[in-house]
This record gives C-alpha cells, sequence and structure tokens, in this order.
C-alpha cells in the first residue's frame, strides 16, 4: 500500500464521487480508478460502492478511511519536521488544555520552554476533556492535559498522571453562603446552580454526593461547557458551581469568587497528559512534555 494511494483513497471517499476527486487529485478519471481498484486487491476487499451518483465506502472503506486519516496526519506531521530541520524553520506545536491546567501548570511550561527556544509557535485549544480528547485521536492536537478521572481507556491513546487536583464547590466573594462559617451539607437546599452536561464527571459526583446527603438535586437553572460563561455569571449572580482549584485561586485573587466552607463537597482528581501511543511526536511537543512534567514534580512532588 502506498501513501500515493492512501490519499487518492481518501479523496474519493471526501467528495464521494471519482470525477470530482480526480480533479482535486489533477489526475485522469479512468488511472483514479484503476489505483482504488489495485488498492482493493492488495486487501482483498471491496472498498467502495459504485452508484450512478458517485461513490460510498463499504464497512471495509470506512475503516480503512479512519485510519488512513490517522496516517495522512501523521505524514504530514512527519513532513513537517523534516522540513523545520531542513530549513531552521520555526517548530509548531497544538496542544489542548481542559480547564484549570490552562491557568497554572501550562502556561508556566510554556514560558519556561519559549526562554530556551523563543522561535517556537504555539497554539493552546481549550475545551472539556471529552471534546478534546476527540481531537487528540483525530490528530489535530499534539497532546493534551486534562483532568483524567473518568476517561476511559483507549488503545490508541496513553494517559500519564502528572498530579491530583482538587474541585470544590464557588461562588461569588459575597455570596450570602460565602462567610468564613463552616456549612451543613443541608445549606445547599433550595440554592440555584449552573452547571456544564450530565455527562461531565464532577457533575455526576456534585449530584452523587446530593444523593449521599438525602438531598434533593441540584436545581439547575443554566446549563454550559463553557468555563468561561460558568465565571462570568458566578461573579455577577447568587448561582453555585464548581471549579478546578486552580481556577478558584486564579479568581480568588482578584476577589471574584471563592470556595465554599464545605470540606464534604471537595473532589479529588489525578490531572494528566494524554497523547497517542503510535503517533509522531515532534521534538518542540516532546520538549513541552518534559517542561510539563519537570514543573509538576518541583510544585506538586513526585
Amino acid at each position: 500500500m502506498e501513501l500515493r494511494q492512501i490519499h487518492q483513497f481518501l479523496t474519493v471517499v471526501k467528495h464521494r464521487n471519482v470525477g470530482r476527486a480526480a480533479q482535486e487529485l489533477n489526475i485522469a478519471q479512468p488511472a483514479l480508478s484503476k489505483s482504488i481498484r489495485r488498492l482493493e486487491q492488495r486487501l482483498q476487499v471491496k472498498l467502495l460502492e459504485r452508484h450512478p451518483r458517485g461513490v460510498e465506502p463499504t464497512e471495509f472503506g470506512k475503516a480503512l478511511a479512519a485510519h488512513a486519516q490517522l496516517i495522512a496526519v501523521e505524514v504530514n506531521h512527519t513532513m513537517n519536521t523534516i522540513t523545520a530541520l531542513r530549513e531552521a524553520r520555526r517548530g509548531h506545536i497544538t496542544v489542548g488544555a481542559a480547564p484549570g491546567s490552562s491557568t497554572d501548570l501550562l502556561p508556566r511550561a510554556i514560558s519556561a520552554l519559549l526562554g530556551k527556544h523563543p522561535d517556537l509557535r504555539i497554539t493552546v485549544v481549550g475545551g472539556l476533556s471529552d471534546t478534546l480528547l476527540e481531537s487528540l485521536s483525530q490528530g489535530t492536537l499534539d497532546f493534551m492535559i486534562s483532568g483524567l478521572s473518568g476517561v476511559a481507556p483507549a488503545p490508541n491513546l496513553v494517559h500519564e498522571r502528572l498530579f491530583t487536583d482538587s474541585v470544590t464547590v464557588v461562588a461569588r466573594a459575597d455570596h450570602p453562603l460565602a462567610a468564613p462559617a463552616l456549612l451543613d451539607p443541608g445549606d445547599l437546599v433550595g440554592q440555584r446552580w449552573i452547571l456544564p452536561n450530565p455527562k461531565v464527571l464532577t457533575r455526576q459526583q456534585l449530584e452523587a454526593f446530593f444523593r449521599k446527603q438525602d438531598l434533593p438535586p441540584p436545581d439547575v437553572v443554566i446549563e454550559t461547557n463553557s468555563v468561561t460563561h460558568i465565571i462570568a455569571v458566578l461573579r455577577h449572580s447568587d448561582l453555585l458551581s464548581f471549579l478546578p482549584k486552580p481556577l478558584i485561586e486564579f479568581s480568588a485573587a482578584v476577589g471574584d469568587l471563592v470556595p465554599l466552607n464545605l470540606p464534604e463537597a471537595v473532589w479529588h482528581r489525578p490531572v494528566g497528559l494524554s497523547y497517542r501511543r503510535r503517533g509522531f511526536m515532534s521534538p518542540a511537543s516532546t520538549a513541552l512534555l518534559d517542561q510539563l512534567r519537570k514543573l509538576a514534580r518541583e510544585i506538586y512532588g513526585p
């Protein structure tokens, strides 16, 4: 199987039409059809179902397309790295960052790395873990840093713990429950909440906490996966939510948000790195990974 065949097959799948794919590839349609037939003969399976208006990938074709896309991404990464080494061009890293990690450890690691290699260029993609994991699997991220609780094992990914973080209930600094006095779980009854969707593990832990305390479930009046929106709403309302410790400390530094004095409503979670098991890792990405590991050991211990 040749890389040229993989590229041609992916182009046909993208267009669902051999003629349009041939136009994009700038080759004759019969030559493209012959290349696809050779690929089918090589694999001894039928990859495309041909119809009067185009083609559709078979079950085998869909499986090949999924793996071929990752191959294409890795080839592109490899070519970019070789070009950068040959032409002394600047390296580029694309890293995913879940809430919390993007306010403390990652910025410090990036700053330290840029101090040594100022020609690097770095793109940080924010989001919740489930969305970032999908992007990582598709090859659009070099790696990601996020909470690892509830992350399902995947054969193509490695999850590496860096440190243990905590998540707790939070409110604006002048919220009626923000007084220093120790709270009782029952004090949460009647409060209104802004929370992420029910698939997020920490929300599931919060709801389990309410059930364990025989309390009615949280009254969720706003549901959003945007941490920025959660923080903005908390600052201007009496709603409650939960946040990772680094985000709470970041907000508390300017007097906006504070954790509630409720020890029962604190959840610990491992935070770490996720990257593709067999994916190519550029020298720049490897350097940032090593910097993150070094800082995590210095700040949080082994």
